[in-house]
């Protein structure tokens, strides 16, 4: 996800539906039935790009994003969750399907309802499952 030796093009962190938690081992950037992107499309929608992702130190088995990746909400709706994009082709372009999905899941605090004006602020862990 992060290296010196090597370009990485992403990763970028977009945001999920309500069904977030329905995502899948086989999902893909293009084909991930059972959940949406929201922010063009699918309500609602948030002002572009899909955020791009720093990241801290990995620490016991985690790597975590820094810094704050900031979504500013333009319509009503709920977000389920949050998903990573990253690889060759993968954009910042909202609804776009480049790139490899490297995770797609719901928010640890449950899903968020928002309006129009609203502003959701996401951080993003990667951990070690033992």
């Amino acid at each position: 996800l992060a290296g010196a030796a090597y370009t990485v093009v992403g990763p970028f962190l977009g945001l999920c539906n309500a069904a977030a938690a329905t995502a899948v081992i086989g999902d893909t950037m293009a084909s991930h039935a059972t959940w949406l992107e929201v922010g063009s499309a699918n309500a609602p929608a948030y002002t572009a790009p899909r955020k791009t992702v720093a990241w801290s130190a990995a620490a016991s088995g985690n790597k975590a994003s820094s810094g704050t990746m900031t979504f500013n909400i333009t319509s009503n709706g709920t977000v389920g969750g949050a998903f990573l994009v990253y690889f060759t082709s993968a954009a910042n372009t909202i609804d776009s399907t480049a790139g490899t999905l490297y995770s797609a899941g719901a928010f640890s605090g449950g899903k968020k309802s928002v309006l129009t004006s609203d502003s959701l602020t996401v951080t993003y862990t990667a951990g070690l499952y033992t």
